[in-house]
């Protein structure tokens, strides 16, 4: 049976209305003997499932006519005696589908994002376990068969309980080498069962019961029917089922145990963790998830096999380290550290009688010890690093979707923040996560919706007002969400992408103002504009790309002041010191904004020849305090040695002003002197800083 399934190709039913979705799936399963049969909604998958007869299922949740809930039910119905698998496809965050999934009598769900590289190999090992579960059956079957074809073994009761005689059957091997009478060792094992329940009663018609019989040092199973024979004795039919509790014991491993790492797998995870928590005592449960890094370029760039290969030497790895560590704290009190696999490159590690989270920092300080040490598979050497993710119990979940999910949404934190060693669960996790969606879907289309504006914060020249200068600053007021932080949507826009023309958008306004304040206002005005650190890496080139915006509105680069972050300098720094020599050719000044916050500003001044330092409020801030005062006079004269401007930030008292102006310094902005304005109060602000400028006529 096994054989004709094998070698016949393997027939998949796609059922999804995007007929990217059928391509990409095609494309996926081709090369590795899988025939995809797509359809567009769901009533065509049921009837393509009563006619084409597939091996496996893909149901789409969200689908026309039939939705994936209702199709995979229908299917059931009509096929009620089928065992092919049926996978949902649904969301990664959506725990209640995949469990309508379960019951609507799905085998598995793939969430999307889908993992191409690894589609096939996962449907295979599906199919594979649908065939070994489907061969595990039919043996069964067959040996029932057999067993009803050819007599049990039956023994014959006295109403006292003495044994009449003892028909064998082909169960001869349970009698041999016993007593003279070859029945001494079953005899034993029932009249051990009738002492503590009696024969049936005069009336029942038979009672079961099943008895484990030790011979040779050989367990055998055996299942017992015990039925009376009128009033004068009763009868035992004896049947060996050890066999059929192996069977079992097979299909229990493939239910319960991973085929590739011989793991527990999810679902067994799942159980384990249910009867953990109901068991629960006084000590926290801690979840653990460990997610392989970059497991799918290992995939892409050496193939699956070695992927396969790879992943059974990281469970042996990491399951010789739980053992070593759960023995090595015994004085401590852990119980028992137990490993399964839980996805495709994820591993998953149960934690019970953890005092906090220290005893798992302990745990994941091992297992990265032991995991940074290199792997060699097929020859080739690999090193592999895991993203870790921890969830307790009570504290974050109160059964075991719950740890399950909130573990996974520290290690998604921990993907988020790589510098992280582990990170744990914070409750606010998932309300960021929302947070983060929304805001990104509106930013979307704020620039369409004309919701960006800009205002202008003006840098005093200490010595001569009437060096105009200012910094402009994006704001973004949206209908829904309110006024949004720059803090809080430009890290979100740098993810997503949507800054690129979002920084186009501020500079193309930036050349417009200046033109306003030139010819409408007489006013000559340095502008300074924050350039985020993406901007450095378009594929266009990102100078020429400004001086395409500076000849449309006829300005000159000489105007306007970049102010870049120390990231820049850190992450791009063979790229920067060319676009630097660009820009500063073109004109432009550039200014190392929050100076001094960074790990190696100092370094920097010796690689860039930068025009500003912008002294951080986090000095300007404490010069109450001797040492700030030495430290931000040292920035001063540094810069002053190398003919640097200094704009001081965060200026809010007197004091802090006198002592900046005190030390020479150039620039100052603050709340002090001025709050961030519209484009119109500037104009007036401006004028009263210079008053022999000609003020606009109404």
């Amino acid at each position: 049976m096994s054989d004709i399934i094998c070698n016949a190709p393997t027939k998949v039913l796609l059922a999804d209305d995007d007929t990217l979705m059928h391509d990409l799936v095609t494309h996926a399963l081709s090369d590795s003997g899988f025939t995809v049969i797509a359809v567009a909604d769901g009533q065509q998958a049921v009837g393509s499932f009563m006619t084409q007869r597939p091996d496996l299922v893909l149901l789409d949740v969200n689908m026309p006519v039939l939705d994936g809930y209702s199709t995979c039910e229908e299917m059931r119905r009509l096929d009620p005696n089928s065992n092919v698998p049926i996978i949902m496809i649904t969301g990664l965050d959506d725990i209640g589908s995949i469990e309508k999934a379960y019951g609507c009598g799905a085998a598995d769900f793939i969430t999307k994002p889908i993992t191409w590289p690894t589609l096939s190999h996962r449907l295979s090992y599906l199919h594979r376990g649908n065939v070994a579960a489907l061969e595990v059956q039919a043996k069964i079957r067959h040996e029932n068969a057999l067993y009803n074809a050819i007599p049990d073994s039956v023994m014959f009761f006295n109403a006292d309980y003495s044994l009449k005689r003892t028909h064998q059957g082909t169960q001869g091997y349970l009698f041999i080498d016993q007593s003279p009478d070859n029945q001494g060792a079953v005899l034993c094992m029932l009249l051990d069962h009738f002492s503590v329940a009696p024969a049936v009663n005069v009336g029942d018609c038979f009672s079961d019961f099943t008895r484990q019989l030790d011979l040779d040092n050989q367990h055998y199973f055996l299942e017992c029917r015990q039925a009376l024979i009128g009033d004068d004795g009763f009868i035992v039919i004896i049947r060996d089922i050890s066999q059929q509790k192996a069977n079992e014991e097979k299909i229990l491993n493939l239910v319960l145990y991973d085929p590739l790492t011989g793991l527990p797998n999810r679902k067994y995870l799942e159980e384990q963790l249910t009867s953990d928590i109901n068991n629960y005592q006084s000590k926290s449960i801690a979840l653990l998830l460990l997610n392989l890094r970059s497991f799918a370029q290992i995939n892409d760039n050496f193939g699956l096999a070695v992927g396969d290969d790879l992943i059974v030497a990281i469970g042996h790895r990491v399951a010789h380290t739980l053992r070593l560590f759960d023995l090595t704290l015994r004085a401590n009190k852990l119980e028992n550290l137990e490993l399964s696999r839980f996805a495709g490159d994820e591993f998953a590690v149960i934690l019970r009688g953890i005092s906090g989270s220290q005893d798992v920092l302990m745990i994941c300080q091992c297992l990265n010890e032991a995991i940074e040490l290199p792997f060699v598979v097929q020859g080739i050497e690999i090193y592999v690093s895991f993203y870790m993710g921890c969830s307790f119990f009570p504290d974050n979940a109160s059964n075991a979707t719950e740890l399950i999910a909130t573990a996974d949404s520290a290690m998604h934190l921990n993907k988020q923040d790589p510098k992280l060693e582990i990170a744990f669960y914070d409750v606010n996790i998932n309300e960021m996560a929302k947070r983060k969606h929304l805001i990104e879907s509106k930013l979307r289309n704020a620039q369409s919706n004309q919701e960006f504006f800009l205002m202008i914060q003006p840098k005093i020249h200490l010595n001569d007002p009437t060096k105009l200068s200012g910094e402009l600053l994006i704001r973004w007021d949206n209908p829904e969400l309110g006024r949004v932080s720059p803090a809080e949507f430009i890290p979100i826009a740098e993810s997503s992408g949507i800054i690129f023309s979002l920084s186009s958008w501020v500079f193309e306004q930036a050349c417009r103002i200046a033109n306003q304040f030139k010819a409408q206002y007489q006013l000559e005005v340095k502008l300074a504009v924050n350039i985020s650190p993406q901007m450095f890496l378009m594929k266009e080139s990102f100078p020429e790309h400004l001086q395409q915006i500076l000849n449309r509105y006829n300005q000159l680069a000489s105007n306007f002041e970049l102010e870049i972050t120390e990231y820049v300098l850190m992450n791009q720094a063979h790229n920067t010191v060319r676009c630097f020599k660009q820009l500063q050719q073109m004109g432009f000044k550039i200014a190392l904004d929050d100076f001094g916050t960074g790990y190696s500003s100092l370094s920097y001044l010796t690689q860039f020849d930068l025009d500003t330092l912008k002294i951080d409020r986090a000095f300007v801030s404490t010069l109450e305090s001797v040492r700030s005062q030495k430290l931000v006079k040292s920035l001063l004269a540094m810069a002053q040695q190398l003919d640097m401007t200094v704009v001081a930030e965060g200026v809010e008292n007197q004091t802090e002003l006198s002592f900046l102006k005190e030390h020479n310094c150039d620039y100052v902005q603050g709340f002090l002197l001025a709050k961030p304005m519209q484009i119109s109060q500037y104009v007036d602000y401006a004028h009263k800083q210079s008053p022999r400028l000609v003020k606009p006529s109404n």
